[in-house]
C-alpha cells in the first residue's frame, strides 16, 4: 500500500432519515475553521507507479507533505482500509483478511466508523469507488453516509460492473463511457459540484480500482484472472516504453539463501516471466492516468471555486505490491518495503508545502488526522496518532507493528515492526526470521537475522512486536529503543 478508494454525489432529498444531516446552525458555526477533506486512494499501487501519476505529484505532493515511511500494518486491501476507516490496528477493529468471519465488509462494525463521526459533526459525506471486499452482498447504505456510490457486482471489473447508488443497483455496460475510473471520477465531480455552494463542510472519499488486476467473469462469459486493468482507450500504449524493472535491485534475486523457505523455493524469473511482468507492469500504468486526470479535474473543481485555501488533499494507496521483487512476481501481504510501504501526501490548510517526514506514519494515523481536521468526536478508541502532531513535533523514530493477516499462505504468514531504520520479520510455521536495517540495506538484500552482530538489535525488535501485539490506544505509542535507531 498505497496512501488510497472512493465517493460521490446526489442530492439530498435522497438521503433517508437516518442518514439526515446535522442541524444547519451547527454547521454554520464551525464552516469557517473546518476544512473540506478529500481522500484519494488506489489500489495495489506501489510506490514506484508514482511514475504514472503527475498531476497527483504537482497539485498535492509538491503543495504539501510527503510522508516518506507511510506504512500499512496490513498490506492487503479490507484491513487497510478498515485501519482508515477506524484509526485502530486491525487486531482491535477485527478485519484481519478479505473475507468472513476473521474480515471482509462483515468483518468491520458499520455503525462505527469515520463517515458516522463526520457526519454527527455536521460533514455531509460521500464514498464513491470500491470501499471493502464482500461489500456487494450487502446492498445497503453504511450508517454516516450521506450520498454512497460503491461497487458491487463485478467490483474489479472495468466495463460490466454494477455499483450501489444509496441501496439500489445501478448497472455500467461495455460503451466508452462507462470505463469505471471516469465514472467514479463524474460521480465524485457531481458531488463536490453539489457541495462547494453549501453552507458547511464536506468528506469525500474518491476510491479508485486501479491498478488492482481484473477479475472475474463478464455477462458474454469472458473470464479475467489476476491480468492487468484495461487502460481507458485514451491511453493503451501510453507507458509501453516505461523501465522495467524500475531500478530496484531486489528484483530477480541472485540469492535468496538468508530469505524464509517460501522465498527460498521460488525459482529465478525466466526472460519469458519478466516480459510478461513487464507488459503488465506497463499497463497497470497506463490504467493510473485515467486515476491523475480525474484527480487533476477535482482538484481544479475545488480550485475554481474559491476553496483551494479551505480544502485538505490526501493521496494514498491501500497497499503496494510485489513485481519481482526477491524473485516474489505477484502479490502484496509481504513484509517487504514494496509491500508494506506506500506513497501517502496531504495538501491543504496545516500541512505545509514542500516538507518530508521520515518518521514512519501508520494508516491508522488516518482517522486521528481528519477527526482533529473536523473537531468531530470518535467512537472508538483510536490506536493512531494525527498526522498534525507528527508533523508539529516528529519523533526521533516510532515502531509499527506488521502483519500478514489470515489470508496468506501457511510458510508466508509473518509478523514484525517498522521503525525507521529496521525492519523484522518472524515466520512461525517455519520458526525463521528476517532482520534488515534499511539505513545500510535499503532494498532488503541480506537479512542480519543469523549473525550475530546484529543479537541485541534481534532482541529488542522480538520485544517490540510483543509489546505490539495487543496494544490499545495510547499503549501503542511504544519507544523505539535506542539499539534500533
Amino acid at each position: 500500500m498505497t496512501l488510497l478508494a472512493g465517493l460521490v454525489l446526489v442530492a439530498a432529498a435522497c438521503v433517508p432519515p437516518q442518514a439526515s444531516r446535522s442541524p444547519t446552525s451547527r454547521v454554520a458555526a464551525t464552516a469557517a475553521t473546518r476544512p473540506n477533506i478529500i481522500f484519494f486512494l488506489t489500489d495495489d499501487e506501489s510506490s514506484n507507479q508514482m511514475l504514472a501519476l503527475p498531476s497527483v505529484r504537482s497539485l498535492i505532493q509538491a503543495q504539501g507533505v510527503t510522508l516518506a515511511n507511510a506504512i500499512v500494518p496490513i498490506p492487503l486491501c479490507c484491513p487497510a482500509r478498515a485501519s482508515l476507516m477506524t484509526g485502530q490496528y486491525d487486531h482491535n477493529n477485527g478485519v484481519l483478511s478479505n473475507h468472513p468471519p476473521t474480515g471482509g465488509y462483515q468483518g468491520l462494525d458499520q455503525t462505527n466508523t469515520l463517515a458516522k463521526w463526520l457526519h454527527d459533526s455536521g460533514y455531509r459525506t460521500a464514498q464513491v469507488g470500491k470501499y471493502m471486499n464482500g461489500y456487494g452482498a450487502a446492498q445497503v447504505r453504511p450508517l454516516g453516509w450521506d450520498e454512497w456510490w460503491a461497487a458491487s457486482k463485478h467490483p474489479f471489473l472495468v466495463y460490466d460492473y454494477t455499483l450501489n447508488h444509496n441501496g439500489t443497483e445501478v448497472h455500467y455496460g461495455f460503451a466508452s463511457s462507462d470505463y469505471k475510473t471516469d465514472v467514479f471520477t463524474n460521480l465524485a465531480s457531481s458531488f463536490v459540484a453539489s457541495a462547494l455552494p453549501d453552507s458547511g463542510p464536506f468528506y469525500l472519499q474518491l476510491w479508485y480500482t486501479s491498478p488492482h488486476v481484473e477479475q472475474g467473469t463478464d455477462s458474454t462469459g469472458h473470464k479475467f484472472n489476476n491480468t492487468a486493468p484495461r487502460p481507458a482507450p485514451r491511453h493503451v500504449g501510453m507507458y509501453s516504453t516505461a523501465p522495467f524493472p524500475p531500478g530496484d535491485p531486489s528484483f530477480n534475486e541472485a540469492d535468496v539463501s538468508d530469505k524464509p523457505a517460501f522465498v527460498r523455493a521460488l525459482p529465478p524469473i525466466g526472460p519469458a516471466r519478466v516480459a510478461s511482468m513487464a507488459t503488465k507492469y506497463r499497463t497497470q500504468l497506463a490504467s493510473l492516468a485515467s486515476v491523475d486526470e480525474g484527480i487533476h479535474k477535482i482538484v481544479d473543481m475545488v480550485t475554481a471555486a474559491g476553496e483551494l485555501g479551505n480544502t485538505v488533499f490526501v493521496f494514498a494507496s491501500d497497499n503496494g505490491d510485489m513485481h519481482g521483487e526477491h524473485r516474489i512476481t505477484f502479490g502484496k501481504e509481504m513484509s517487504y518495503e514494496p509491500s508494506i510501504r506506500v506513497p501517502m501526501f496531504v495538501s491543504g490548510p496545516g500541512f505545509p508545502a514542500g516538507t518530508t517526514v521520515t518518521s514512519p506514519v501508520m494508516f491508522p494515523d488516518y482517522a486521528p488526522t481528519v477527526v482533529q481536521l473536523a473537531g468531530a468526536t470518535p467512537g472508538l478508541l483510536m490506536d493512531g496518532t494525527s498526522l498534525q502532531r507528527t508533523i508539529a513535533a516528529p519523533p526521533t523514530d516510532r515502531a509499527i507493528l506488521i502483519d500478514s493477516g489470515n489470508d496468506t499462505a501457511p510458510n508466508a504468514k509473518f509478523e514484525g515492526v517498522r521503525t525507521r531504520r529496521w525492519m523484522y520479520a518472524s515466520y512461525p510455521a517455519t520458526k525463521e526470521a528476517e532482520l534488515y536495517d534499511l539505513s545500510q540495506d535499503p532494498f532488503e538484500l541480506l537479512s542480519q537475522a543469523k549473525n550475530p552482530a546484529y543479537a541485541a538489535q534481534l532482541v529488542a525488535a522480538r520485544n517490540l512486536v510483543t509489546a505490539l501485539r495487543a496494544c490499545k490506544g495510547a499503549g501503542c505509542n511504544v519507544a523505539v529503543p535506542a539499539v534500533l535507531r
